[in-house]
Order: structure tokens, then sequence, then C-alpha cells
């Protein structure tokens, strides 16, 4: 509420005008003698005590609040990181495996062609042996 201290030597029926103050709170206008000065005052600083020891315990949990967010925000991207890395591994080891996989197949062609190859010749010998002059006409 609005509280305004304001001097005031016009208020009749006070026997020592100097030192009487009046505030007015809620439109109600009220008297304040000197002897409350000091208590009231004191009441302020107090007020202002307090005000101050709260802004800090704010900032103190403010500052916790963001320690814990930034932590968990770490730990966010270190999961995410992880799950990157494993999967970048899983494709790696997918095509590795593929890549294998064509390897043996493709060293399975070559043993089957090595092998034609070896039979070809054998049948070309046999067949030198056994007619030298048709020898001369490979088969087909």
């Amino acid at each position: 509420s609005l509280c305004v201290v304001v001097e005031n030597s016009f208020i009749r029926g006070e026997g020592n005008q100097k030192d009487a103050r009046i505030t007015l709170k809620d439109n109600r206008a009220t008297v304040m003698k000197p002897e409350h000065n000091a208590e009231y005052i004191s009441k302020i600083r107090m007020r202002l005590c307090d005000d101050a020891l709260a802004r800090k315990e704010r900032e103190k949990r403010r500052r916790r609040v963001l320690v814990e967010q930034l932590a968990a925000h770490e730990a966010i991207e270190q999961t995410k990181h992880e799950d990157m890395l494993v999967t970048c591994l899983m494709r790696q080891s997918q095509l590795e495996r593929r890549i294998a996989l064509q390897l043996l197949q493709v060293r399975l062609e070559k043993d089957v062609v090595r092998n034609n190859r070896l039979q070809r010749e054998q049948q070309y010998m046999q067949r030198r042996l056994k007619d030298p002059d048709s020898a001369l006409i490979p088969l087909l």
C-alpha cells in the first residue's frame, strides 16, 4: 500500500506541530508521533534486510536450477552423441559385413573359374593324347 509521509505544520489540536507527521495510508490520515518514528524506521530497515536476504536466496535457487538444467542438457547431449556414434558404427559394421560377403562371393566365383579352366586344360591334354590331329580344334 502506498504510504506517504508529509511534514505537517497545519495539524490543529496538536501541542508540538514541528514533530508531528501525517501518513496517508489507504486514503486515511493518521498522525505519527516522534517516538514511533524509530520503530517505523526499524521496521523498514528490517523489511529491507529481509528483502535483500530473500533476493539472495532466490538468486541462489535460480543459479542452482540453472546449473542443474545445464548438467541435464549436457547429459542429454552426451547421450545423443553416444547414440550417434553407435548408429555410425552399426552402419559401418553392416557395410563391412556386406563387403565381406561380396568378397567371399567373388573369391568363390574366382575359384569356380580357376577350376573350370583347369578342367578344360585337362580335357585338352586328354584330347591331344588321344588324337593329335583333332587337338588343333579347341572344345567349345
